[in-house]
């Protein structure tokens, strides 16, 4: 990430990820089937249309980062805000930008610059509500593009719990070989996770 001042953290590279993972969804995206539901068999959804998809970030920064890129990738109808500005919403997709993903070296500790955000009440670690806020809005598909070794670094256990069941439920012929950097999401239901390094 890049940026500095409250709330100035931005990253162009997840900004790029988030174009491109929105992009494959608008493209490729079938129509999901009927649900069933009490009353019998509900009408299916339709392909996902760019209103239909939120993408959030803590940082007031990395919001205004992704709007700009968003426009001009031409993609004008995504929803792009703060965390706090989806409290009580709920979208048909979320894709989730952690965008802290700088890790401390040394005497300083890996999570030096996670302590920092903290104390200064930014990201999504360490940060319960915020966590919550986050990962509940999507109706349909979640989507957290991040540093795993970040989100984890402080000890964070919503985080740990969370990437542990992207990691139990993620299909065994997805797996990278080791020492694969894995930038492809690996669908798992209502979650994706996405690793970056």
């Amino acid at each position: 990430g890049n940026g500095t001042g409250a709330g100035g953290l931005f990253n162009a590279s997840e900004a790029a990820t988030a174009v491109k993972v929105v992009k494959s969804l608008l493209s490729h995206m079938p129509p999901l089937p009927a649900q069933h539901t009490e009353d019998g068999l509900s009408e299916a959804p339709g392909r996902i249309q760019p209103r239909e998809i939120v993408v959030m970030t803590p940082f007031r920064a990395q919001v205004n980062y992704l709007r700009t890129t968003f426009r001009e990738a031409g993609l004008y109808d995504v929803n792009i805000g703060p965390l706090e500005a989806f409290q009580g919403l709920e979208s048909r997709i979320v894709v989730l930008c952690t965008t802290r993903t700088r890790l401390g070296t040394g005497d300083q500790g890996r999570d030096r610059f996670v302590r920092e955000d903290q104390t200064k009440g930014f990201g999504v670690i360490g940060e319960p509500k915020k966590f919550n806020v986050a990962i509940t809005r999507a109706k349909e598909g979640l989507i957290v593009i991040g540093n795993k070794e970040c989100l984890i670094c402080s000890g964070d256990e919503a985080w740990i719990e969370f990437l542990a069941f992207c990691e139990r439920n993620r299909k065994p012929h997805q797996r990278p070989p080791a020492g694969h950097v894995q930038r492809q999401g690996r669908q798992i239901g209502r979650a994706s996770c996405r690793e970056r390094v």
